[in-house]
């Protein structure tokens, strides 16, 4: 890193690149797209899990999906119905690997995605009746990483 600041750069390289309003892809195409990124170390065929999921997920809706880099890619819907219905049925996995899913503003460096956690839901069997109340839920919740909401048509009713 320390040989480029040696470099010199002409005027035009130093003030960079301005973007005018019509040059930029709208916003609202982000609105229907998902960026994917696969947990693995491993080699992966993207044409693959691109059609294993595809198949998963079983829209009747074309899906684009562009690859970003190695292990990420956007996915990206023809509605929001289809878009809602894949988060809402998640977590996803190819090869024994997470999908993590995220929504994008098209605004983030794709390297900047957080995207280390997904969300999961847990189902306690075997559970007292009277343990079966939302403070409970979000005590056993906190322990396994953050709560987020109970299926108040799972749990037990007080």
């Amino acid at each position: 890193m320390d040989t480029w600041k040696c470099v010199d750069f002409s005027k035009e390289e130093e003030e960079g690149i301005t973007a005018k309003i019509e040059e930029v892809c709208e916003g609202e195409i982000f609105q229907l797209t998902l960026a994917g990124r696969l947990w693995t170390n491993n080699n992966f065929n993207s044409k693959v899990l691109t059609s294993t999921m595809l198949g998963a997920w079983k829209l009747k809706n074309p899906v684009e999906v562009q690859e970003l880099n190695k292990n990420m890619l956007l996915f990206r819907f023809a509605t929001r119905r289809d878009l809602e219905n894949i988060l809402k049925n998640s977590p996803w996995s190819f090869d024994r690997n997470m999908l993590v899913l995220s929504r994008i503003k098209g605004e983030e460096q794709p390297s900047d995605l957080n995207m280390h956690y997904d969300t999961f839901r847990v189902r306690i069997y075997e559970l007292p009746l009277m343990l079966g109340s939302e403070a409970i839920a979000k005590k056993i919740g906190g322990i396994l990483g953050l709560f987020e909401e109970l299926d108040t048509k799972e749990a037990y009713r007080n």
